[in-house]
């Protein structure tokens, strides 16, 4: 691995440990979306062109280029590599990483970008491929200024459904506004909320870590080296990008492509391990312990991840929402509570889009509490986080009014801490109830 190629066996052994026990990565190995597939493929192109980089030659040209058109299939969030890749070649080469001219660096470097071209268009079937700018009808007001001040007979030298995607992104990305932090429901966005984010969702052991790696930096003798410019500037770009043009607060997950280099980062520390003192790798040994064992006591229910500085998984809602917490994914515990408990039917209020008849749930709404002899609502619900839409926006806003007679209850139990359990007149349970 890439940990093992810069700082040894130790190393290596260490980032993989850190990456395949993370909470983060375990939960979203379990969802059909294209947030761990895209933090994949991200690494392995920035990978792909610093293997380049140390031992320039034209089977790894095509590689990088292949690496390339991988993450821009997988997700958009990739867009940033294109002017990424150059930028850390160019870092590279100023700090005498290559000896290659500049002129046969710009040229290889052309040829990878070529190769990506070509791969995204044959996935394509070159649907529509240089079809006019004026055939397109943008949503977005990005693209539509950007074709404004553009030839309307210009060939769009991209699949259509490339292009169309990117401007449902950038669409998505103008209506919607705002999210829920730290306990409050706002219609801006927060420049701390991936920052926190990270705190409170990463294990302790493993901000520990990373804590450690970045210190290593101040050591003498061990400054950053010019290979580690591949470290530094991808998640410095994603958090940077994320936090000041993202509009909506939504997930950890926008930054998952960070992970994998700070998890090499983490594993810095690891590089002399077997030189260091027992009680320093006793020390070092029981960090990663301490990441192993989040990820045990959390199974299965992963999403619902923080660290105890947070609070826990139980208090996790005082902090963040949506995909980090809930994001409609125990209807199926519901379904065994449900049949544990006896209970043939029941009062919900679900976050998400599958009808839970499908699981054999049977339910009505919460309408009319007084007919409820159990009711179970998502957290993402109970917090009363909706959208309404103002001045051309979809923005976040706290709706008080939405389950205010709820709120008076205690619940019982909590379903993977994300739908809460309640049995109206009926004391049992505690404030932050407990995962059934």
């Amino acid at each position: 691995g890439w940990a093992r190629k810069l700082y040894g066996p130790a190393s290596g052994l260490a980032a993989a440990l850190l990456s395949a026990f993370d909470p983060n990565v375990m939960a979203h190995s379990q969802l059909v979306t294209g947030d761990l597939g895209g933090a994949l493929t991200f690494a392995a192109a920035v990978f792909a062109l610093w293997t380049f980089g140390r031992r320039p030659s034209w089977p790894r040209v095509i590689l990088a280029g292949v690496s390339l058109a991988l993450a821009l299939l997988s997700k958009f969030t990739a867009l940033l590599l294109l002017p990424l890749l150059p930028a850390l070649a160019i870092g590279y080469r100023l700090g005498g990483g290559t000896r290659l001219s500049w002129r046969k660096m710009g040229a290889r470097i052309a040829l990878m970008y070529l190769i990506a071209w070509i791969i995204i268009g044959s996935v394509y079937r070159w649907h529509d491929f240089g079809a006019p700018l004026s055939s397109y009808s943008f949503q977005s007001h990005f693209l539509q200024k950007a074709a404004a001040h553009l030839p309307k007979n210009l060939p769009v030298l991209l699949p259509s459904d490339c292009v169309r995607g990117l401007d449902i992104l950038r669409f998505h990305n103008e209506k919607y506004s705002g999210g829920y932090f730290l306990g409050k429901i706002s219609s801006q966005s927060h420049p701390l909320y991936y920052l926190v984010a990270l705190a409170a969702k990463t294990p302790l052991t493993t901000l520990a870590l990373l804590a450690l790696g970045l210190g290593s930096f101040l050591i003498p003798g061990k400054r950053l080296r010019q290979d580690e410019i591949f470290l530094w500037g991808p998640p410095l770009l994603i958090l940077a990008f994320i936090t000041f043009y993202g509009r909506i607060n939504v997930g950890l997950r926008h930054v998952l492509p960070a992970f994998p280099f700070l998890f090499i980062i983490a594993s810095r520390p690891w590089a002399l391990f077997f030189h260091l003192k027992l009680k320093t790798r006793v020390a070092l040994a029981l960090l990663i312990v301490g990441t192993i064992t989040s990820n045990l006591l959390i199974f299965p229910h992963y999403l619902a991840y923080f660290n105890l500085a947070a609070g826990g998984p139980g208090q996790g809602y005082r902090i963040l929402a949506d995909s980090n917490l809930d994001w409609g994914q125990d209807l199926i515990g519901l379904k065994h509570y449900m049949d544990q408990e006896g209970v043939d039917r029941i009062c919900l209020d679900y976050f998400g889009k599958v009808d839970p008849k499908i699981y054999g749930i049977a339910y009505d709404l919460p309408d009319h509490p007084e007919q409820c002899a159990v009711i179970a609502v998502s957290v993402q619900q109970l917090l009363g986080f909706t959208y309404r839409k103002a001045g051309g926006l979809t923005i976040a806003v706290a709706d008080e009014s939405r389950y205010a007679w709820l709120k008076k209850q205690t619940p019982v139990t909590a379903i993977g801490h994300s739908i809460w359990i309640f049995r109206p007149g009926e004391k049992i349970g505690r404030e932050s109830p407990g995962s059934h």
